[in-house]
């Protein structure tokens, strides 16, 4: 039996003393990829996403990535300006 794998991957350092929000842009100024944009982007670094693939290649599963996307060090995730 195969092991179908939905993967995702999502990066934000939280300073809770920052005034600066983070929000939708700040994933989109530093890198929002999807499926397969993002596998061929990071699928063979040294990130946690080349490793989970490493695994699923040495077990036979089958992933579905959707989305890899990462923001800079700043205040809370939210919607305030």
């Amino acid at each position: 039996m195969t092991f179908r794998v939905l993967t995702a991957e999502l990066s934000h350092e939280t300073n809770t003393f920052s005034r600066r929000v983070t929000n939708a842009q700040s994933f989109k100024d530093r890198y929002v990829l999807f499926g397969e944009e993002a596998i061929a982007a990071r699928g063979e670094a040294s990130t946690e996403l080349a490793g989970f693939l490493d695994t699923s290649r040495t077990y036979g599963w089958q992933i579905e990535h959707v989305l890899s996307a990462a923001a800079g060090p700043s205040g809370t995730a939210g919607t305030k300006q």
